[in-house]
């Protein structure tokens, strides 16, 4: 069954993303990737802009918890500094 009105695309592995999520021992990923997870239900549920094909959300989360278990990078890009990352896109 679709979640979206107009689309005939569907939410894909979702229990399995809420178990990587719940699995996550490291705090700031785990919440970080708790975020990401709320955020995207959110636009889901505005409805404004919806995916045109069915979505992966395991594969979607495997990405966020890749990039969210960086925190010095994270913390560098917070603080202004992400030009100090080694190999960090200066345009």
């Amino acid at each position: 069954m679709s979640l979206f009105e107009e689309s005939k695309a569907e939410l894909l592995r979702q229990d399995e993303m809420v178990e990587l999520i719940n699995s996550e021992k490291n705090p700031i990923t785990h919440q970080l990737m708790a975020e990401a997870s709320n955020a995207l239900f959110s636009v889901l549920m505005r409805r404004e802009s919806q995916p045109i094909a069915d979505f992966d959300l395991l594969y979607f989360m495997e990405v966020i918890k890749e990039f969210c278990s960086h925190h010095k990078v994270l913390g560098l890009i917070l603080e202004g500094k992400g030009d100090e990352i080694p190999g960090f896109p200066t345009e």
